[in-house]
């Protein structure tokens, strides 16, 4: 639960587009859900669970090659990226630094686009984190692509995210309020250089014919894609705090600009992109000592 609150938050705080199942569709599935649970038990059966579902519903993160075109979930992702390309839906940060762009450079540049998968998972120990970060579809991308450059983006995206998550949820004394008191708060889930396989929560299939949001995302044409796992007790923190979620919020766009000055400053040869890589400036005070203290960075 709470997952479409806290997609509508984050898009609300970054005046951005939000995706997702309505309220009656939600509820109407998760009756379904439990009834057909219900018929089973009586019955003395398992499996077959979803047999009273809408097959016209489909999991969005497991489609196969050939459902994708006439999924209407990936159709509206589509459309939605069609609207910013053409300049339609484009928010005031972004249309800003498009318009620098344009101003400094012409107009021969990629258009930066953010693609963001909320998820929701158990607590911890179950999960290793009560947030991971998963960056499996931009690095397959790039491996797929044969391109070091993209993967080293992605990996420096991941990195970002990683602080400003990191930064925001410990100024909240999040840890303090989150059981068990030892887990792991942040972690990214990501292929390391030359692997193939996909880590647990990084938002890619491999060696399969299924495609996750992220890939899809990616492959439709956004340069940024994550998939965020939240646990069950982050989401209600998330839901309850309004200034935790906006912070929440300014953290995936506090890294999606680092990432998008940092790509500038390689494709145009800018020095230093209104100090974006200075890690104060940033907002990256994570001190050296912090990975002692039990919170990793990334699971390969």
């Amino acid at each position: 639960g709470h997952t479409a609150e806290i997609a509508y938050g984050i898009a609300k705080h970054l005046d951005c587009s939000c995706l997702t199942w309505s309220f009656p569709e939600r509820r109407r599935t998760e009756l379904l859900w439990r009834l057909s649970k219900r018929i089973n038990e009586q019955r003395g059966e398992e499996g077959q669970l979803g047999q009273l579902l809408d097959p016209r519903n489909r999991d969005p993160n497991f489609l196969a090659t050939g459902e994708l075109h006439q999924n209407t979930w990936f159709q509206q992702m589509t459309r939605a990226l069609e609207h910013i390309q053409n300049h339609d839906q484009l928010n005031p940060w972004t249309s800003t630094f498009i318009e620098e762009m344009d101003r400094n450079h012409g107009n021969g540049r990629e258009l930066e686009t953010l693609h963001i998968d909320v998820h929701g998972c158990q607590d911890p120990p179950t999960t290793p984190s009560h947030l991971t970060i998963g960056l499996g579809a931009m690095c397959f991308h790039a491996v797929d692509l044969g391109d070091t450059d993209a993967f080293k983006d992605a990996v420096f995206f991941g990195e970002a995210l990683y602080q400003e998550f990191y930064r925001v949820l410990t100024k909240a004394h999040v840890s303090y309020r989150l059981r068990p008191a030892d887990a792991l708060l942040v972690r990214v889930a990501a292929p390391g250089p030359g692997e193939d396989e996909c880590p647990r929560f990084s938002g890619a299939w491999r060696g399969t014919d299924r495609h996750t949001q992220s890939q899809q995302a990616v492959t439709l044409g956004f340069s940024h894609s994550v998939q965020l796992e939240l646990s069950k007790a982050l989401r209600a923190l998330l839901v309850a705090d309004r200034s935790l979620l906006k912070g929440f919020a300014g953290a995936l766009h506090s890294a999606f600009v680092q990432s998008k000055a940092r790509r500038s400053k390689l494709a145009y040869g800018i020095n230093g992109v209104n100090g974006l890589f200075n890690g104060d400036e940033a907002g990256s005070t994570k001190s050296e000592d912090e990975d002692e203290e039990g919170f990793s960075r990334y699971q390969h």
